[in-house]
């Protein structure tokens, strides 16, 4: 008999809470393609700063890395504090790096 089990991470003073300015920091300097400020990241700050469900911010720094020369563009980002998420819809033009 095949389970599906979802395991839930364990809560922190800090859970639930959006820190909207950090993540719009981060976001800026992911669009900018600010190399020195997205290498700067700690774990133990981003932790601290923006919470447990920050440590995400690695695959998007991997993704910045791996489609160098192309641009990035943020579409959307709003807190959704119910979700207890910053919701971040964002694109790479892998097209327009392939003409360059």
């Amino acid at each position: 008999m095949a389970r599906a089990v979802h395991r839930i991470g364990p809560c922190t003073p800090n859970s639930g809470k959006i820190n909207e300015a950090w993540d719009r920091e981060f976001l800026d300097r992911l669009v900018r393609r600010d190399v020195e400020a997205l290498l700067s990241y700690s774990d133990h700050d981003t932790l601290r700063d923006a919470g447990q469900g920050a440590l995400e911010i690695r695959t998007h720094i991997a993704v910045a890395g791996a489609t160098e020369g192309s641009p990035i563009e943020l579409w959307f980002y709003a807190p959704i504090p119910i979700y207890a998420v910053g919701c971040t819809i964002a694109v790479v033009d892998l097209d327009q790096a392939a003409q360059t």
